[in-house]
């Protein structure tokens, strides 16, 4: 089984796809409070973190939040969350440490299935680039 941690504000994303994912082996922990993240972990064992790019709980900004995880837990793999590809966000996240990302809306669980097992064997998969994923849209890509 592949213990991961979701962190978002709303948690309707991470519970509804939760059955889907235990059918793959993958479990889903949801925290909304930053402040449970590393009680959450240490008590679960956690393989890796998924959270919202664009995740703002109180102070806590997804690039910041996952730069200091990172920093505080240089083994933690990440992948984060997007609805839409945005070149300067995800290059901040790749620098603070995520191994890769997925679209929330994305009309295939496999495609999220592929996405945390490549990170949990150590790979990188990043959603515009990995063959596995399919070609993605060219309107979704926004380049700032």
């Amino acid at each position: 089984m592949i213990r991961t941690i979701w962190l978002c504000k709303n948690e309707l994303f991470a519970s509804s796809i939760s059955p889907l994912l235990r059918a793959y082996g993958i479990s889903i922990v949801t925290v909304t409070d930053p402040e449970k993240v590393y009680p959450y972990i240490e008590a679960i064992e956690a393989d890796l973190i998924i959270m919202d790019a664009n995740w703002n709980k109180d102070d806590h900004w997804g690039v910041s939040f996952l730069a200091e995880l990172h920093q505080r837990i240089p083994s933690l793999k990440a992948i984060f969350v997007t609805t839409t590809f945005q070149f300067k966000l995800c290059s901040k996240l790749e620098e603070a440490g995520a191994m890769g990302y997925f679209y929330r809306n994305s009309g295939n669980v496999e495609n999220i299935v592929h996405c945390i097992r490549q990170v949990h064997s150590g790979a990188v998969c990043f959603g515009e680039i990995d063959p596995a994923l399919g070609e993605m849209p060219e309107e979704k890509v926004k380049r700032a």
